[in-house]
């Protein structure tokens, strides 16, 4: 499952949707498949303009306690709507924030790196 930013402001951040019915129904699809899927995965594209370390760490609470957990390398391309805008996170950025995550989730790693 795709979780795009925190639930403080980054969600809406990320998505331009303002929606908190949305957004709830985002926390209870966590929530079940943190409970019941017997396999599944949490993934963040990370992209420079809206992670920082905080955030990270306010993403790592959402999925604390997750099987597995990918920080993917956000690639532009003509095919984006933001092409040009947005920036791939450095791979040492990624890092630091993996191992923030790590404190959290036992098995985090890197995705397109």
């Amino acid at each position: 499952m795709d979780i795009k930013s925190d639930f403080d402001g980054g969600y809406e951040d990320v998505t331009g949707v303002s929606n908190l019915a949305l957004l709830e129904r985002v926390k209870e699809s966590i929530g079940i498949l943190k409970t019941l899927a017997p396999d599944y995965e949490f993934r963040t594209t990370a992209i420079a303009e809206f992670h920082s370390e905080a955030n990270y760490a306010k993403i790592a609470e959402i999925v604390a306690g997750a099987k597995r957990f990918f920080i993917q390398k956000f690639k532009d391309g003509e095919n984006n709507l933001t092409q040009g805008l947005l920036h791939e996170l450095p791979k040492e950025e990624a890092e630091k924030f993996a191992a923030i995550v790590r404190q959290k989730v036992p098995t985090v790693s890197l995705r397109g790196y």
